[in-house]
């Protein structure tokens, strides 16, 4: 979204000053954190009752 839609956006939805400045600043700022591969983030292979075979989810 580049600026011309996020100030359309920010007009269709009524945004006050004040929470457009906020969001504004947040799509500006770098992330916070570094996603790190982890269990809870990998793909599982699951077997599907019906027949057996593997999904991956």
């Amino acid at each position: 979204m580049n600026s011309t839609e996020f100030q359309k956006w920010c007009e269709q939805l009524q945004l006050v000053a004040q929470t457009r400045d906020l969001i504004a600043r947040i799509r500006a700022a770098p992330p916070e954190r570094h996603v790190q591969g982890r269990a809870g983030n990998s793909t599982r292979h699951l077997p599907q009752p019906k027949n057996g075979s593997h999904h991956s989810i």
